[in-house]
């Protein structure tokens, strides 16, 4: 995501294969609860202003 996308992003290392993207505290995606990673579609729909066009 860092090279791909003009993002302020922390990566958080975390365990059991879990992936998760939060904003200010909030899970905006869970691939625990999806059951995969998030696509370029699903991030576009949280709206957190990442540029996709690059």
């Amino acid at each position: 995501m860092l090279e791909l996308y003009t993002a302020n992003v922390q990566l958080v290392e975390g365990g059991a294969g879990i992936f998760e993207i939060t904003h200010k505290a909030k899970v905006l995606f869970s691939k625990k609860i999806v059951g995969r990673f998030p696509t370029d579609e699903d991030l576009q729909k949280l709206g957190l202003g990442i540029d996709f066009d690059n």
